[in-house]
């Protein structure tokens, strides 16, 4: 089979918000079906890191990305870039994004972290010696999506949550082999792309009052 994209809008009875429906198949097997808000004030995907060591830590997300493709970009005040930037996703590059990181979108991380912690205990005991961090930072990913199935025929649910882990990045390298880790590494990776886009446009500039 080829790639085959359909993509069907359509406004419901109660909210009159027009919804985006992005369905991708290929031969190999069938990809999650994602459904949300176009409204520009949408908000459905965040991103948050916050460095444990601040005593008084930007609560403002990093990143935030709206149903119509407009992504905002925050550097706080103690960064150079410090301001807000701006770039807008067109919906085949929103649809990537949300695909790359359905991953985690129901992802048990009571149980994974549960699992990181035996498997942390079992190689310090195997080594003799812990492992500390100097520094841990908090990672969010919050997600508000109207309607997910994980493919073509499975129950539709809504997704409302927030997903929390320290360190992703280092836990990725120190468990290779630890699946819903690197899942999270990946939504990670994929989010943290739009920081780097040479299309951002600053529309707010801020100085730090230190």
């Amino acid at each position: 089979h080829t790639w085959m994209r359909e993509a069907f809008i359509f406004v419901t009875a109660f909210s009159f918000f027009i919804v985006s429906v992005g369905v991708l198949a290929q031969e190999q097997g069938n990809r999650p079906i994602i459904s949300y808000k176009t409204d520009p004030d949408a908000l459905i995907i965040s991103y948050s890191e916050t460095p444990q060591m601040l005593g008084h830590p930007d609560k403002t997300p990093r990143i935030r990305v709206y149903g119509n493709g407009r992504v905002l970009v925050h550097y706080p005040d103690y960064m150079q870039k410090a301001g807000e930037y701006e770039v807008y996703l067109n919906p085949g590059e929103l649809n990537q994004l949300l695909l790359a990181m359905s991953g985690v979108f129901e992802m048990d991380t009571e149980r994974a972290k549960a699992a990181r912690k035996s498997l942390k205990e079992q190689r310090e005991l195997q080594a003799g010696a812990a492992y500390y961090r100097s520094e841990d930072t908090l990672e969010e990913m919050e997600f508000l999506i109207d309607s997910y199935q994980p493919e073509p025929g499975s129950n539709p649910r809504p997704i409302n949550r927030k997903v929390e882990w320290q360190n992703i990045s280092d836990d990725a390298t120190q468990f290779p082999e630890f699946e819903e880790i690197q899942k999270l590494k990946g939504a990670r990776n994929s989010v943290r792309a739009l920081l780097h886009r040479d299309d951002l446009a600053q529309v707010f500039s801020m100085q730090s009052t230190s």
